[in-house]
């Protein structure tokens, strides 16, 4: 998995398929995604941007994290709360485009 930080800087983690994307970024300390609720979907701390190559792969999204987004200021298209996509073994070389101002 590749993050993209703000700054054009990219992360590259490997981990365990079955986690969460914010899982990967937390325990790797990429910077932008917090997850301040545990991945419970009752913020917005771990917002990010899914690739746009990526986006029919990552599942769809919930009525619930549908909600959240919408305190999301800067949501896009392929905004996502990455506590809501699991990792797959299809998302081998997903890229997350990271934002350090939720």
């Amino acid at each position: 998995m590749h993050f993209v930080q703000s700054d054009g800087e990219v992360n590259s983690v490997t981990d365990r398929v079955g986690r969460s994307v914010m899982d990967f970024a937390v325990d790797h300390g990429i910077e932008g995604i917090e997850a301040q609720c545990g991945g419970a979907c009752i913020c917005t701390m771990c917002h990010c941007y899914i690739h746009e190559n990526w986006l029919d792969r990552t599942g769809p999204v919930s009525f619930d994290e549908l909600e959240m987004l919408e305190f999301v200021t800067s949501r896009q298209p392929n905004s996502r709360l990455s506590c809501q996509v699991t990792v797959t073994s299809e998302l081998d070389g997903l890229t997350i485009l990271t934002k350090s101002d939720q």
